[in-house]
């Protein structure tokens, strides 16, 4: 698992804002964070390059519709990534879920939730059933 990404578990809009997450990012990585409009990534509004000391660069990117944030760290990054991104959301946002790029595997983004706890949370999409009760995600 490489990338994963971040958005609500229905259709819609994050309640984030765009200025907000790259405030929020500088004040978490300060000097080794860079905001650059992507060229390649499409539809992404923005690319936050985070180089943490003594850890894996990875990116950021930032849809324009603010329905999906994707990251391409390891998984503890993206996890840790997730948690704080939800951290930024006011605590009764609309159910929102972190899932890798092949749909193998998620874990609900609450309020509070921590990288470690989305990890020990996460489901993983190959048992049987995973969904029989889950409406949103059928």
């Amino acid at each position: 698992m490489s990338g994963m990404i971040v958005s609500r578990a229905t259709r819609g809009r994050l309640q984030l804002e765009l200025a907000q997450i790259e405030d929020a990012a500088v004040a978490r990585w300060g000097e080794h964070v860079n905001a650059r409009r992507s060229t390649v990534v499409t539809n992404s509004a923005v690319t936050l390059d985070v180089a943490p000391p003594g850890e894996p660069e990875f990116t950021i990117d930032v849809m324009a519709d603010l329905e999906s944030v994707n990251m391409d760290g390891t998984p503890e990054q993206n996890y840790d990534t997730a948690a704080w991104l939800r951290s930024l959301m006011p605590q009764d946002t609309p159910r929102v879920i972190v899932y890798d790029g092949s749909w193998t595997t998620h874990s609900e983004l609450t309020h509070g939730a921590t990288g470690d706890s989305l990890r020990h949370a996460a489901i993983k999409h190959d048992t049987s059933g995973w969904n029989a009760n889950d409406p949103d995600l059928q």
